[in-house]
Parts: C-alpha cells; sequence; structure tokens
C-alpha cells in the first residue's frame, strides 16, 4: 500500500451501517485523514438510506457514496468489505425478516447463496491494491464454496476463514500478494 490514506470501500453497502461506524470511528479516534471510505450499492433506495444514515451521523462528508453493481467501478481498494447477500433463494421466503423488512434484493444470493459472492470474487483482482485485504460475510455452511471460488479465481492470493463469536466460519479473508 501508498502512502496516502488507506482505502475502505464498503461493496452493496445498503444502509451503510459498516461504512457509517468506520466513518464514525474514524473520526473519534482522529485519524479520519488517514483513511478515505467509499460505499458502493447497485440499489438506488439502499444508496438514499446510507445517504440519510451518513448524515445522521455526521460522517456524509467522509464517505463517497455511489451506485455501482459489486466492483463496477473504477475504485481500488486497500480494504474491501462486503456482506452479499449469501442466503441460498429457496430459504429466502422462510424467513421473517425477508417477509417484514429487508427487500429480497438484500437477502438472495441464488440458488447455493453464492451467486453474488462468485461474482465479486471474480472482480477482486481489479478492485484490491497490492498488498490489500478483502473481508466477505458468507453462510456459515458456505467455507468450501467461498475458498473454491477464490483458488480458482485468485490463485496468489491467501485465504483466511475466521469465526463469528459463537464459533461459526463467517467471514473469508482474501489477501493480494500474500500468498497461501
Amino acid at each position: 500500500m501508498g502512502s496516502g490514506p488507506v482505502v475502505v470501500w464498503d461493496v452493496a453497502t445498503g444502509s451503510g451501517a459498516i461504512a457509517v461506524a468506520l466513518a464514525v470511528e474514524a473520526r473519534r479516534r482522529g485519524y479520519a485523514a488517514d483513511v478515505r471510505f467509499s460505499a458502493t450499492d447497485v440499489s438506488a433506495d439502499a444508496l438514499a438510506l446510507a445517504i440519510e444514515n451518513a448524515v445522521a451521523h455526521g460522517v456524509a462528508d467522509a464517505i463517497n457514496l455511489a451506485r455501482a453493481d459489486l466492483a463496477d467501478s473504477a475504485a481500488k481498494a486497500d480494504l474491501l468489505l462486503a456482506n452479499l447477500p449469501y442466503i441460498p433463494a429457496a430459504e429466502v421466503p422462510t424467513l421473517p425478516v425477508a417477509a417484514s423488512f429487508e427487500p429480497r434484493l438484500a437477502l438472495d444470493g441464488g440458488t447455493d447463496g453464492l451467486d453474488l459472492v462468485r461474482r465479486l470474487i471474480g472482480q477482486l483482482e481489479r478492485a484490491v491494491n497490492e498488498g490489500g485485504t478483502a473481508l466477505l460475510e458468507i453462510g456459515a455452511g458456505q467455507t468450501e464454496g467461498v475458498r473454491a471460488a477464490a483458488e480458482a479465481a485468485l490463485p496468489n492470493w491467501g485465504i483466511h476463514i475466521h469465526a463469528d463469536l459463537a464459533g461459526l466460519p463467517r467471514v473469508a479473508e482474501l489477501s493480494r500478494g500474500l500468498g497461501q
């Protein structure tokens, strides 16, 4: 990574919760000038909500919010974050949150839940700077599918799966230029 600010990109930001929380924390700790935040989403409604949340938390000036489909953007990041829809399509209607709150677009990850995850993994080579990292939230049973997709698309990247607080494998860390 270069000597400029660290670029953090929240792909498929949704409500902007991750980008907003990180920008608030960076400002609180006094290193806002050392980090540049971007947040993108394909949904205009989601972006409007993300902007509203950034304004409400006083960090709208710290986050570049834009419409983009996954990593289809000219942006490059040192740290790319994504909490993509990863629920298998057949399970979505059974979720209470799908009936009352979340739009299907925010939940449905396709037949096995990995359609968008695989697409994003295929874009990481051009979206993440050398020495950078992508952190992707995944479903607890998707480790092998994510690992296979990453090994096929990113053979020279390091792959590590992290457990959540319940001990379930939930975050895929893909590191560029660090090997396996």
